[in-house]
């Protein structure tokens, strides 16, 4: 999933990524929980909301130190192939056992724009799963910078975590 934000948004024509809502996987193993029998309380998923999710030292230390799942995620992106006018869109990428789930809102603009992006990212999710990781060097780098921020006790100023990193692009 990061590698999908981090690489693949970009070749949708999709920039200036908001993340604002990010589910994670609590349970290891989630079909253990649940052939388990009784009464044993069971937390699967958690859910953040809000802006920049990735520069939230929560998140980043449930992705970094305690390595659960980024399961689904909401963010708004901008659209460059939609006209002279700045585009922004809503999108939600989801992961479960057998699909993957792509939607993509129409924000404030034309449906055409809208599904040309959605399009675009349909191509993107199904080019990582047939291509896996585009670009090691550049998610290796984002993995360095969230892992750090996750060690850290600071919370960010301002949103850097999925800026381009243009040290990385030539990977």
């Amino acid at each position: 999933m990061l590698d999908l934000i981090d690489n693949r948004l970009a070749a949708a024509s999709a920039t200036e990524p908001n993340l604002t809502v990010a589910r994670f996987q609590m349970e290891r193993d989630p079909s253990d929980a649940r052939s388990e029998e009784g009464d044993r309380p069971t937390l699967r998923e958690v859910r953040f909301e809000g802006d920049h999710l990735l520069d939230s030292v929560v998140a980043c230390r449930l992705i970094a130190i305690d390595a659960r799942a980024l399961l689904d995620l909401s963010l708004r992106v901008s659209f460059t192939d939609a006209g002279p006018e700045l585009a922004r869109f809503p999108v939600r990428i989801g992961l479960e056992r057998d699909h993957a789930i792509v939607v993509t809102g129409y924000g404030r603009h034309q449906p055409r724009a809208s599904a040309n992006l959605h399009r675009g990212l349909m191509r993107a999710v199904e080019r990582a799963f047939e291509e896996g990781v585009v670009n090691a060097k550049r998610l290796e780098s984002l993995a360095e910078r969230i892992s750090a921020f996750a060690r850290g006790n600071q919370e960010a100023e301002h949103a850097t975590m999925l800026k381009p990193d243009d040290a990385d692009d030539d990977a």
